[in-house]
């Protein structure tokens, strides 16, 4: 996961790794579906906004089939 933000570079993670772990849970859970890729490759794909320690944060997850 990458942290920061565009407008203030200072900005800190309060959120827990548990509760990001929980958030991403959730977006893999509801949103995760199979994508063909760019590069041929077939996969999933999630991407969602979340809220964890009232800041928010945008996510992605990817699985792409190597073999």
């Amino acid at each position: 996961m990458l942290v920061g933000s565009k407008d203030d570079p200072s900005v800190t993670v309060e959120a827990t790794t548990e509760e990001m772990a929980a958030a991403l849970a959730e977006v893999v859970t509801n949103g995760l579906g199979p994508r063909t890729f760019n590069s041929g490759r077939t996969g999933y794909r999630a991407a969602a906004r979340v809220h964890a320690q009232g800041q928010r944060y945008q996510t992605s997850v990817q699985a792409v089939r190597l073999s």
